[in-house]
C-alpha cells in the first residue's frame, strides 16, 4: 500500500519550478511567503517614509541631545540619569546620542532606527507564533499591519519615540520567549524574561512600569525554579536572578531626587482612567480606532465602536486565560504568562491615565500613547493559540487581521498626510534658522509647535549654533 502524503502535500498548491517543472508548495509555505511579503512591503514602505519625510533637526523632546551633540556637556552617567519632564532612559539618550553622533549628527539616524525596530518587532511575532502553533499561517500578516502602517508616521519621525519602539521590540522578544515554552521556564527563559525587563526599565516610565509589574513573577518563577533544581546550583539561574532584579532596582533609585511635574489634581484625572485606557487600547488599531472621540452630536460622549470592541476583546481574553488557569489546564507556566503580560500593559495604561487623563477628553489620542497597546493586541492574538482549538483560534486570529486591513488604507492616508505636515513645518524651520532669523521671530513662529516653551528653545538654538548641531551643519 503507497505511503500516505505528509500534511503539507495534501494542502500543496502547484506552482512553477526550474525549466518549467511543476513543484508542490504546501499551505503553510504559501502562507509564510505571504506573510513574508507582506511584512517586507510594509518595512520598505516605513522606511521609504522615514527617508522622504524625516528632516535633520530636532523636534520637540530631541532636544534633549543638543546639549552634548553641541559639545556643551560630556557624556556622563549624571546626564544619562537625569530627569527629563517625568521620566529618566538612559537606554534613550544613549541610543540618540550615538545614532546622531555616529552618523555625522544627522537626526535621521534615529528616525530610520525606529522603522526598522517596528519591523524587528513585527518579524520576531512572526517568528513567536510560528513558534507556539509549529507553522505560519496567512492570520500573521496582522502582525506586521499594525506595526508598519504609516499612521506610525508621529512616532516614526520623533527620535525620542525610539523609547516605545524598543518597549515594543523588548516585548516582542519576551513573547518569542514566552511561546517557546513548555511545561516550565529553563534558566535560559528566565535569563532572556529578565534581560528583556532589565532593558525596559532604562527607558522611562512606561519601561519601568512593565518592568517592576513583571519582575516579580519571573522572580519568584526563578526562586521556584532554583529550589526545584537538585544538586548545586547552576550559573544561570543566579545570573536570571540579577536580571529580574534589575528592574526592581531601577524602580527603587527611580525616585531619589525626583521632581514632580505639574498634573492636574488626581479627582481630576481618575473620572477619566478609563476613558483614557480604552482610548489607548482602541487606538492600538490606528486613529480610526478612536476617530470620533469627542465630537459632538448623536452619540457624543460616547465611545466609537472600534474602541468599544477592542476593549471587549480583550477583557474576554484575560477572563478566558484566567480562567484556563484557574481550571490548571495545560502549558500552566506559559498560560500564567500570557496573562501576566497584557495585565502589565493595562497596568500601564491606567497608570497614563493617572498622569494625563485630567489634561482633556482626547489627550489618550495621540501617537506614542497608541503604539504603547500595540504590544497588548500582538500578545491576546498569540493568546489564542492555547485558548481554544485550532478552528476558533484562526476564526479570531483572523477577525484580528481583518480588522486590521478594514482600517488600513485610513491609517496609511493619515499618516502620510501627518508626515508631509511634518516635513513642511520642519523644512521651515530649518531654512529660517540658516537664513539667519533672529530668534525672538524664531520663538513667535515655532513655539509651541516644534517646541513648547521658549526660552529653553532660546538656549538651544544659540547651543546649536555654537556647536554646529543640524540644521546648522
Amino acid at each position: 500500500m503507497a505511503d500516505s502524503p505528509a500534511p503539507e502535500a495534501r494542502d500543496a498548491v502547484p506552482g512553477a519550478g526550474e525549466a518549467g517543472s511543476p513543484v508542490l508548495i504546501s499551505h503553510h509555505g504559501a502562507a509564510s511567503i505571504f506573510v513574508h511579503g507582506i511584512w517586507l512591503v510594509l518595512s520598505v514602505a516605513a522606511l521609504g517614509l522615514v527617508l522622504r519625510y524625516g528632516v535633520n533637526a530636532p523636534f520637540i523632546d530631541d532636544f534633549l541631545v543638543v546639549p552634548v551633540l553641541a559639545g556643551e556637556e560630556p557624556i556622563s552617567l549624571e546626564w544619562l540619569w537625569r530627569q527629563h519632564s517625568d521620566h529618566r532612559f538612559p537606554l534613550v539618550k544613549l541610543v540618540i546620542w550615538g545614532a546622531t553622533a555616529g552618523c555625522g549628527g544627522d537626526f535621521r539616524a534615529v528616525m530610520v532606527l525606529n522603522a526598522a525596530g517596528l519591523s524587528a518587532a513585527s518579524l520576531i511575532l512572526i517568528r513567536a507564533a510560528r513558534v507556539l502553533r509549529g507553522r505560519t499561517e496567512f492570520a500573521d500578516a496582522f502582525f506586521p499591519v499594525l506595526l508598519l502602517h504609516w499612521g506610525h508616521a508621529g512616532n516614526m519621525l520623533r527620535c525620542v519615540i525610539v523609547e516605545d519602539v524598543l518597549i515594543a521590540l523588548f516585548l516582542s522578544l519576551l513573547l518569542l520567549r514566552v511561546a517557546g515554552m513548555r511545561s516550565a521556564e529553563t534558566r535560559v527563559d528566565l535569563l532572556v524574561l529578565g534581560t528583556c525587563l532589565a532593558g525596559c526599565s532604562l527607558l522611562g516610565t512606561p519601561g519601568l512600569v512593565l518592568g517592576t509589574s513583571l519582575a516579580p513573577w519571573g522572580l519568584f518563577r526563578a526562586r521556584w525554579l532554583l529550589r526545584s533544581s537538585p544538586g548545586p546550583r547552576p550559573p544561570g539561574g543566579a545570573w536570571a536572578l540579577l536580571a529580574l532584579g534589575v528592574p526592581l532596582l531601577v524602580g527603587a533609585a527611580y525616585f531619589l531626587g525626583f521632581e514632580r511635574i505639574p498634573h492636574p489634581p488626581l479627582g481630576e484625572s481618575l473620572p477619566g482612567v478609563p476613558r483614557f485606557v480604552a482610548q489607548a487600547i482602541g487606538g492600538a488599531f490606528g486613529s480610526l480606532g478612536v476617530f470620533g472621540w469627542g465630537g459632538e452630536g448623536f452619540g457624543a460622549g460616547w465611545p466609537p465602536l472600534p474602541a468599544i470592541l477592542a476593549v471587549a476583546f480583550t477583557l474576554a481574553t484575560l477572563a478566558l486565560l484566567f480562567r484556563r488557569l484557574w481550571r490548571r489546564a495545560e502549558d500552566p507556566v506559559r498560560t500564567a504568562w500570557l496573562l501576566a503580560f497584557p495585565l502589565s500593559l493595562l497596568l500601564l495604561a491606567a497608570a497614563m491615565g493617572f498622569g494625563r487623563a485630567g489634561f482633556g477628553e482626547t489627550y489618550a489620542i495621540r501617537g506614542h500613547y497608541m503604539l504603547r497597546m500595540v504590544p497588548l493586541m500582538a500578545g491576546l492574538y498569540l493568546a489564542w493559540e492555547v485558548l481554544g482549538q485550532a478552528p476558533l483560534a484562526r476564526l479570531v486570529q483572523t477577525s484580528l487581521l481583518a480588522a486590521t486591513l478594514s482600517v488600513l488604507a485610513f491609517n496609511m492616508q493619515s499618516g502620510f498626510q501627518q508626515a508631509r505636515d511634518h516635513r513642511v513645518l520642519m523644512d521651515d524651520f530649518s531654512r529660517d534658522l540658516r537664513e539667519g532669523m533672529d530668534d525672538d521671530a524664531i520663538l513667535r513662529r515655532y513655539c509651541p509647535a516644534v517646541y513648547p516653551f521658549p526660552e529653553p528653545l532660546r538656549d538651544y538654538l544659540r547651543m546649536m549654533r555654537r556647536g554646529r548641531v543640524a540644521p546648522f551643519r
